[in-house]
């Protein structure tokens, strides 16, 4: 993950490692509920109503938009991330699809490039919002690229990144901390792994 702190720029790389069975549930509910609005663009009001309900009972949602759910093909992240606009997220995570065998998309990945316009829009919506490319990003080649991208999109929190896009990050003055959290709970000073992370290293 990278932030600013006084005029300097830090990379925090999340080592994602708790489950939330709960906002797992909610996740999944909300993904099926809103299955409609991101692949066929029907949009529905009510899970943005009931994320409203959420949010305004002060729990945190960290909603997330998967690119190229569509068979690898962009159809409704940029709508999707205008639903999202309406809420008060803590974060919001850019996941991207990911092949699994055995599925009728077991061989498709999203272009890394049309990973571009879905952070572009996201920061242009949420500009007091922290974005977070999901630890869920592709796999090989592509995944340190999309980092890239994340990174000159202006997406400053990077989830499980690459030990290339490390390097490539530092090369650029970005400084790096560890935090063991998930991709959508924002870094804490109590949540910080640098010690076991150099000691895997």
């Amino acid at each position: 993950m990278i932030y600013h702190r006084g005029g300097r720029r830090v990379l925090r790389p999340f080592q994602s490692s708790l489950w939330f069975p709960d906002a797992s549930a909610l996740s999944a509910y909300s993904a099926v509920k809103l299955k409609d609005t991101v692949i066929s663009l029907e949009f529905s009001i009510v899970p943005l109503q009931s994320l409203k309900v959420i949010s305004d009972a002060g729990i945190d949602i960290f909603p997330h938009v998967c690119v190229g759910l569509d068979f690898g093909g962009l159809r409704g992240e940029l709508q999707a991330l205008e639903l999202i606009s309406e809420l008060d997220p803590t974060t919001v995570v850019i996941t991207g699809l990911m092949p699994i065998a055995g599925t009728p998309m077991a061989s498709v990945k999203p272009d890394p490039y049309d990973f571009a316009g879905v952070f572009c829009r996201a920061t242009e919506l949420f500009p007091e919002t922290p974005i977070t490319l999901g630890c869920a990003h592709s796999s090989g080649r592509d995944r340190e690229l999309i980092e890239r991208i994340a990174l000159e999109c202006s997406v400053l929190h990077i989830a499980l990144p690459t030990p290339g896009f490390v390097r490539y990050a530092e090369a650029r003055g970005y400084g790096t901390g560890y935090f063991g959290t998930c991709c959508g709970v924002l870094p804490r000073d109590c949540s910080r792994i640098d010690e076991i992370m150099k000691l895997s290293g």
